[in-house]
């Protein structure tokens, strides 16, 4: 399992491929999930013209722990 993340301009280079990270996903309500960065993008996302103007980069992080798929629903 893989989720795309969007992070801020300001905290891209904080962020490193094998960073271990905790997750927590809405519709789980607390519970946490681990996983590990695997890509950064170089490039920001596009732009929308309702959004702010700070960029955002994707980030690919892989869930080393996933749920049960029952789980999603």
């Amino acid at each position: 399992m893989q989720i795309k993340a969007k992070i801020n301009e300001t905290k891209v280079n904080l962020i490193k491929e094998g960073l271990p990270v905790t997750i927590r996903i809405d519709a789980f309500g607390e519970e946490l999930l681990q996983g590990t960065v695997m890509k950064v993008n170089n490039y920001a996302e596009p732009g929308n013209w309702w959004s702010s103007t700070a960029k955002q980069y994707a980030t690919f992080v892989k869930v080393i722990d996933p749920p049960p798929s029952s789980a999603w629903g």
